[in-house]
């Protein structure tokens, strides 16, 4: 090497006011060195940032500790990006603070990268891996999220989420996702699949049991889905027992809940619902069509 030379950069507020972002914080101190080698016409980069802290506005997230380490040679190589902690300010968060591993290579203006975001504990585990083009600008990515496992007496929702204590128990079963994410310019779109496994939980208004499906979402926020998603819960008790269920519904863009069909056998008939629901109202109201109960059945159940 016969050139050589090194900066340093102290921590500086910054305050970021976009369209698709607003932050402010101070920057990470940074560390660059700019080289030359003997062998090669071009210059080599190398880069590393320690600390720094961002506070995310409209999302309510601070992000700190922000670590990347690259070396860049005629503006191509690779490096370690670490993410200390991304801590949700709502009270109470809406998720446990998490962390954030990854890598990526530079190639013609192109990234590829790989990414681990986790708990602490590693109980909620999120990959993702993809490209970017910063120049474009677009991104892909491919997500997978782990197995999560609710077990009575193990690990709860709350553990992970704090804003669902005391407001379900008793969870069991497990969750898992995996899908696509893309970007392009201001549009974001996303296809994830969500697996539902023998998932059941107690509620103040109902206790569920053996939920199965795997429900399409088609945007990350505001999700929504497409119309037909179906999911079994083999019981659903609201003071009245209802089994075999079959839900028919849809997730619209709008928050409101569309159920094409809900159908659950009771007292040996059955009983339906459809209707739209505002998953936020305080209460809810639904028409019910029975058709078929016995009632010499009926009357045992409600204990006449």
């Amino acid at each position: 090497i016969r050139d050589r030379a090194k900066a340093e950069m102290l921590p500086v507020p910054v305050y970021i006011a976009g369209d698709l972002l607003r932050a402010e914080g101070t920057t990470p101190e940074v560390r660059l060195q700019l080289r030359r080698p003997a062998e090669s016409a071009a210059i080599g980069l190398d880069l590393e940032t320690r600390g720094g802290r961002l506070e995310l506005t409209d999302y309510e997230l601070s992000v700190a500790g922000i670590e990347v380490s690259t070396g860049l040679e005629g503006g191509n190589g690779n490096g370690t990006l670490r993410v200390g902690e991304l801590r949700d300010l709502q009270t109470p968060a809406r998720v446990e603070p998490l962390g954030l591993r990854g890598s990526f290579e530079i190639r013609d203006s192109t990234v590829e990268f790989q990414l681990k975001l986790a708990d602490q504990g590693e109980n909620l585990v999120l990959e993702a891996k993809g490209s970017a083009d910063p120049a474009a600008p677009s991104a892909r990515a491919e997500l997978h999220l782990h197995p999560v496992v609710w077990e009575e007496g193990g690990l709860q929702p709350a553990a992970i989420f704090p804003l669902l204590a005391g407001q379900i128990e008793e969870t069991r079963g497990t969750i898992e996702a995996a899908g696509t994410v893309h970007w392009d310019g201001d549009q974001a779109a996303a296809e994830i699949d969500l697996a539902l496994r023998d998932v059941g939980f107690a509620a103040a208004a109902a206790e569920i049991s053996l939920t199965n499906g795997l429900i399409e979402i088609r945007r990350a926020s505001p999700a929504f889905t497409p119309p037909g998603q179906l999911i079994s819960i083999a019981v659903l008790d609201v003071g009245l027992e209802l089994t075999d269920g079959l839900i028919d519904f849809q997730l619209r863009p709008d928050g409101l809940l569309e159920l094409q069909e809900a159908e659950w056998q009771w007292a040996g008939g059955t009983l339906r619902t459809a209707g739209l629901f505002d998953p936020m109202a305080d209460s809810q109201e639904a028409v019910l069509e029975v058709d078929g109960v016995e009632l010499e059945e009926f009357l045992s159940l409600i204990h006449i």
